[in-house]
């Protein structure tokens, strides 16, 4: 199957009725629905543990129990439905696709995605697209783009205006998930996660010059992929 396939969506007539994407969009909903994080702190009482405080932040919060059952609802729906050698693109394994969703989450702590549509490719393979909304704070620019956090005399002007145009500007970036099914083992054994960040970065900064000044030896790729072996990992700490 070609690459071209991740970003298309191939409309079905026939509804899908294999027992694994029904499976697997209820996994989706489950695991995009933690990525559903709001600006706003969450005034429902509710029981609560503490959430180690963030190095690079100088705020704290607790983590709810409801967010505790939902993460390991998450885990549970991964280990029981995807390969332990799951195809991820450049990485493979589980714990790399988690690591992923974890640097998404430190990176955009007020980041939405939302899962639009789920189409059967094949027998074997179903697309989920989605829209992702993310505001570039101060700690998103300087964790996800090293060059913008470079304190170096060398394009400091070029940095301050290039930083300055991102700030906390809210993008909405169009993707799709494709799942390749394995029915012998009944697991997924390919994840493919596409994410167009290159837009609407270039519809803020202006010129492609700018864009690829910041992309360059970034934590993340134009198309939404995270440089996980260059990644700290603020939330050990």
């Amino acid at each position: 199957m070609s690459d071209d396939v991740i970003g298309t969506v191939v409309q079905r007539t026939q509804p899908v009725r294999h027992p694994f994407y029904v499976n697997t969009g209820i996994g989706m909903h489950a695991g995009l629905g933690q990525q559903n994080y709001r600006d706003e702190p969450d005034k429902t009482p509710s029981s609560q543990i503490p959430l180690t405080r963030d190095k690079s932040s100088t705020t704290s919060r607790l983590l709810t129990m409801q967010e505790i059952h939902s993460i390991t609802l998450v885990s549970e729906f991964l280990s029981a439905t995807m390969a332990p050698d799951l195809d991820i693109g450049a990485r493979s394994g589980i714990e790399a696709l988690t690591k992923s969703w974890r640097i998404f989450a430190h990176a955009f702590p007020g980041g939405h995605i939302q899962l639009e549509s789920l189409r059967q490719l094949t027998s074997f393979c179903l697309v989920a697209t989605t829209r992702t909304s993310v505001t570039l704070t101060k700690q998103t620019l300087q964790y996800l783009f090293h060059r913008l956090a470079d304190g170096s005399e060398a394009n400091s002007k070029r940095r301050e205006n290039i930083f300055a145009r991102l700030l906390d500007q809210r993008i909405v970036m169009c993707g799709s998930v494709r799942f390749d099914w394995d029915d012998t083992s009944k697991r997924v054994i390919g994840l493919y996660t596409h994410v167009d960040m290159l837009s609407p970065m270039l519809t803020l900064l202006g010129n492609l010059e700018d864009v690829s000044f910041v992309f360059s030896g970034a934590l993340i790729t134009p198309d939404g992929d995270f440089s996980t072996k260059k990644a700290n990992e603020p939330w050990r700490e």
